[in-house]
């Protein structure tokens, strides 16, 4: 994960810890202005992350959402709403013919999600290896949309080919499974 996603992990961290010093009416209120949220599912599981925050620069937008248990992270080169390629491609077939730049992505370079279920943000990352992410609004101050995109463990990128990326995703009825919405809130 690049420096600027951590960066803005550690802005969320701050910002949640004022909020929580808080009553519950004023750290509802005060989460409303300087975070946002992002609903995901993974692999089935709903995850309802009430902090999400973003920052913008040099036609890129980097997303941090984080809670006690659940990190994600999306790095999109986009300049404004619209729909993006996530990962090495927006199809399989894209995918298959790009397998060899996996490690770039799985670096944290080119367009990607990531989420990872505990504290740790190196343990137990999936990566989303193709998909899209729409913004449907894009502000100084706000960002929104949808994300769509075929993940998987990070450890089983390490000798991932192009046929057992085909066997993989036929074994898991060719869905998406990393879905989700998101407002992020920047300041």
């Amino acid at each position: 994960m690049n420096k600027k996603v951590k960066k803005l992990f550690m802005f969320l961290a701050v910002a949640s810890m004022g909020v929580a010093l808080n009553s519950c009416s004023e750290a509802e209120e005060v989460a409303k202005e300087f975070v946002g949220r992002m609903d995901i599912t993974v692999d089935g599981q709903t995850h309802n992350i009430s902090g999400c925050v973003f920052y913008k620069e040099n036609g890129r937008i980097m997303m941090a959402a984080t809670d006690s248990y659940n990190n994600v992270a999306v790095y999109i080169e986009a300049n404004g709403s619209g729909t993006y390629d996530v990962g090495l491609g927006g199809s399989i077939l894209e995918v298959a013919s790009n397998i060899g730049n996996i490690g770039t992505l799985v670096q944290g370079d080119g367009n990607y999600v990531a989420y990872c279920p505990s504290r740790n943000v190196t343990d137990d990352v999936t990566v989303g290896l193709f998909g899209t992410i729409t913004y449907t609004e894009v502000s100084a101050n706000k960002v929104s949309g949808t994300f769509n995109v075929f993940g998987v463990k990070k450890d089983l990128t390490a000798n991932l080919t192009a046929t057992a990326l085909a066997a993989l995703f036929s074994s898991l009825g060719s869905s998406m499974n990393m879905v989700g919405s998101f407002e992020a809130i920047g300041k």
